[in-house]
């Protein structure tokens, strides 16, 4: 194989591919679009939640029950904040940046709201252990979603369950009481019964999935649309006799590695204009993920692009071989939707990975050369350490393998497809042709 034909090839058709109208539409229109619809308001809710942790509120509370022991539990010195709001001398009890001050009556805590002064009031009523009933009350210009209003409600309810226990059980208690899963640890046990403690759940979980999912998406949406432009090229070129005239001065090899190459670079470029845009979203998101503990799956991350390469060669290799067998553009393109279906097969089973990343299916996939790309991504990204590195190593070694006999298989189907034309011989005869079968 010539490498200087082969470069030729690649540099023509990467220029063909980066200089197309609908390409630069996708590959930067796409990323733009996303992080208008995802990134502005993430970014937008980021910084609302942001300024809401910061932003210190004020409640005036009116313990008409005496349950609250807000003189015995005032904190020495309120945060400036706070105490510029307050009048001289009065204890306040400060929970993060929410503080709550007694006042003698309901009418006096609503006057003060009405006049700014506070942020809002909670009335314990005299009957609260027979009839429950805690009221509060804040201006129809705060949500009650709010992040100040729900940190001032568990603080209430906190500094409640200390009340109501205070005296009759020993403070320990109380204050287990009080905060009965503090600590608390999550574990989870394998088939072989053996035991280890796991980092994330719940929201974790989701963002473990649904994080690799989208990358998943590029990824194959990446591969999809290069694929198309190596078929729709071979079918255009053969319905213009273009090809023969490039098999009278190149090796069918050369024309295919050098097509492989510069698309699989125009690929590539593509796949990282997407996750750049993906990660700047991200990054807008890492804010609100980080404040609700949620964990982001670095290990998938970085082994998408090397999966990419592999599995562009590997699947773009099959597209060539039986896209050459079409007559047009249009029968090429419907020869190759089966290799597309397959490489979306991991997609159709995610809720597999969510469930059990290392059962009976997700491991087939893992390694199975036409679901490795996408299996391994969502696997690595539902838990890297139940990955073991031979399992890594070896489904990568397998697909390698694979897209190594797929282009050498591709190119001799590829040297008979691309000289086909009138009526279709039928596979037997394509395969003897290529020398695959006898």
């Amino acid at each position: 194989m010539r490498l200087a034909k082969v470069s030729t090839i690649a540099g023509f058709e990467l220029r063909r591919a980066v200089t197309r109208p609908a390409y630069l539409a996708l590959t930067f229109g796409f990323p733009l679009f996303f992080a208008l619809i995802g990134g502005l308001p993430a970014y937008l809710q980021r910084e609302s939640l942001s300024a809401q942790l910061e932003r210190a509120a004020l409640y005036a509370a009116v313990d008409e029950a005496g349950l609250l022991y807000l003189d015995a539990r005032a904190s020495a010195a309120p945060p400036p904040e706070l105490a510029d709001r307050l009048p001289p001398g009065t204890p306040v009890v400060v929970h993060d940046t929410v503080g709550l001050f007694g006042v003698e009556s309901e009418a006096r805590a609503r006057a003060l709201l009405r006049e700014g002064r506070v942020d809002g009031v909670v009335v314990v009523p005299r009957d609260l252990v027979a009839h429950g009933g805690v009221r509060m009350i804040v201006t129809a210009q705060i949500s009650p979603l709010d992040v100040s209003v729900a940190t001032a409600r568990a603080h209430v309810g906190s500094l409640l369950v200390q009340g109501l226990l205070h005296e009759r059980v020993q403070p320990e208690l109380a204050e287990r009481v009080r905060r009965p899963l503090e600590g608390l640890q999550h574990y989870e046990m394998d088939e072989a019964g053996q035991v280890r403690a796991v980092e994330d759940v719940g929201l974790s979980a989701l963002a473990r999935l649904l994080i690799p999912i989208t990358l998943s998406m590029l990824l194959l949406m990446a591969l999809m649309t290069t694929g198309g432009y190596l078929v729709q090229a071979i079918g255009s070129e053969k319905e213009n006799r273009v090809i023969e005239v490039l098999l009278a001065t190149v090796r069918p090899q050369e024309l295919l590695a050098g097509k492989l190459l510069g698309l699989g670079a125009a690929g590539m470029l593509q796949f990282s204009v997407w996750s750049g845009g993906f990660a700047l979203t991200l990054g807008a998101l890492l804010g609100v993920l980080e404040d609700v503990a949620v964990s982001v799956p670095w290990d998938a991350v970085v082994i998408a692009p090397l999966l990419f390469v592999i599995g562009y060669l590997f699947y773009g290799s099959l597209m060539l071989a039986t896209g050459s067998l079409g007559s047009s553009a249009a029968e090429s393109q419907k020869l190759t939707l089966m290799w597309g279906m397959l490489a979306l097969l991991p997609m159709l089973f995610a809720p597999m990975f969510l469930d059990d990343p290392h059962g009976l299916g997700p491991l087939v996939m893992h390694w199975v050369p036409f679901t490795a790309p996408l299996a391994i991504v969502l696997r690595m990204a539902q838990d890297p350490a139940g990955v073991e590195a031979w399992e890594l190593v070896g489904s990568v070694g397998v697909l390698l393998v694979c897209t190594w006999l797929s282009v050498r298989i591709g190119a001799r189907v590829f040297r008979v497809g691309v000289l086909l034309s009138g009526g279709w011989p039928g596979w037997r005869q394509v395969l003897r042709q290529a020398e695959i079968v006898d």
